[in-house]
Order: structure tokens, then C-alpha cells, then sequence
């Protein structure tokens, strides 16, 4: 239904409806969705698509009536859509932490090596 008269250009999801007569219509252009996500957070989004009349006063967005299991599917997509890399940075996240960890573990050695060479106590 959101491709009626959304895009989504990093998914190359382009709107179904002529944007020249989408203008008049609703009063101004419906915003890209792919960034929807990262701009305005989940919880926003979960408002918006249950009531969007509350949230932006004089939309020309209709209320959708999705269901909640359609509802968490749609904003699953639009958050897969807006940050693909996002599972990648979640394991490399480990990653660095083991590397921080080491890394520190050799600066201790050597500050106690440096420390014991000069006959420093710590």
C-alpha cells in the first residue's frame, strides 16, 4: 500500500502514482522512505502508521489499518532498507572489543616493563 505514493530508492522502489498530480492532491510530496527509519526512529514510525492525522496534523496520509504482525514487518523492512550493514557493524562490534582488549592487555605489559626498567614502582 506505501508504494502507492512512496518511494523507496536504496530498495529501487519507485511510487506507483504520478508525483505531478500526488502534489496538488495531498499538498505536498510523500517523503522517501528509505532514511524514514534512521530519521524519525521506530517508535515514531509505529505512531505514524497507526494514526498519521495525530502526529503531522493536515497530512493527506490516510490511516492504514495494518494489522500488528504487518505493521512490524513493514517497519522491520523500512529498518533493513535503511541500515543494511546494521547485523554487519553488530558482529564486527565484537570484534573490536577483542581487539581493544588485547591491545590493552599489551600496554599494560609494556608500561610495566617500561616502569620496571626504570626502577619506577607502581
Amino acid at each position: 500500500m506505501c508504494g502507492r505514493c512512496h518511494g523507496v530508492k536504496y530498495d529501487k522502489v519507485v511510487a506507483k502514482a504520478d508525483i505531478s498530480t500526488l502534489k496538488p492532491y495531498l499538498g505536498s510530496i510523500p517523503p522517501d522512505l528509505s532514511q524514514m527509519i534512521k530519521s524519525q526512529g521506530e517508535e515514531y514510525l509505529h505512531k505514524f502508521i497507526n494514526d498519521p492525522q495525530k502526529i503531522l496534523l493536515g497530512t493527506g496520509m490516510p490511516r492504514v489499518g495494518l494489522t500488528e504482525e504487518t505493521e512490524a514487518k513493514v517497519i522491520n523492512y523500512l529498518d533493513v532498507v535503511g541500515d543494511p550493514k546494521k547485523e554487519d557493524r553488530g558482529e564486527l562490534g565484537k570484534y573490536f572489543i577483542l581487539f581493544a582488549l588485547v591491545l590493552a592487555f599489551f600496554a599494560y605489559a609494556w608500561k610495566k616493563n617500561e616502569f620496571a626498567n626504570a626502577g619506577i614502582e607502581h
